[in-house]
């Protein structure tokens, strides 16, 4: 990953602190419902994510409201674009939500092999971090790719 940004002129790498899983709620509302699960939100300008599974990044506005019930149908019944969606949806929320997920003492790893900005996002209270003093469970996670 950081060969890959490197090469790519990236010249920082941001980390995310704190999120354990994907931060979207689905029975808050009362209605059962996962867009990324169904594919919504499946774009990568970078196409590192499409390109995966050999396919263009898209760019095409998606229709709204969103019903998990309609596409779930449309799977049923055969329809390839719903049923492409359904697989990419899986793959997308497989990737944040990995179950992969790295300690403080990881991040050494990162300054030993990273020369540019390292930025570190999600912490809402400094008594989460190493430089607190207090013992932490504090778990962070990367987006990684394919």
């Amino acid at each position: 990953l950081l060969k890959r940004a490197k090469a790519n002129g990236h010249t920082a790498f941001v980390i995310t602190a704190g999120i354990l899983v994907i931060g979207w709620c689905p029975h808050d509302r009362g209605i059962p419902d996962s867009p990324a699960g169904h594919g919504f939100g499946v774009s990568d300008p970078a196409s590192v994510f499409m390109g995966c599974f050999g396919l263009e990044p898209r760019h095409k506005r998606l229709a709204f409201p969103y019903t998990q019930d309609s596409i779930q149908n449309l799977t049923v019944l055969g329809d390839p674009v719903a049923q492409q969606a359904m697989f990419l949806g899986k793959g997308w929320a497989g990737e944040i939500a990995s179950g992969i997920f790295r300690s403080w003492d990881e991040i050494q790893f990162i300054k030993d092999n990273w020369d540019g900005q390292i930025i570190l996002k999600g912490i809402l209270v400094v008594e989460v971090t190493p430089s607190s003093g207090r013992s932490t469970s504090t778990q962070f996670s990367m987006f990684v790719g394919c």
